[in-house]
């Protein structure tokens, strides 16, 4: 599973909307949308940031 499905699925596991994720973490919500899309890949920080309010680890292990 890539980074950008990870994010998506995390996000829908706590039934969070992107617009709730970009309160909780002050990325925007079309920030998101690209991340979430496979259009962009976060910054580290921000890549942290989604994990604590996906409350996930932000270590990524490959499946393949």
């Amino acid at each position: 599973m890539n980074l950008h499905e990870r994010l998506k699925q995390a996000r829908l596991a706590l039934k969070l909307t992107i617009g709730a994720v970009e309160e909780k973490t002050g990325i925007g919500a079309s920030t998101i949308s690209e991340f979430e899309n496979g259009k962009r890949e976060p910054r580290l920080p921000q890549l942290k940031t989604l994990a604590d309010a996906y409350q996930r680890q932000i270590s990524y292990r490959s499946e393949e």
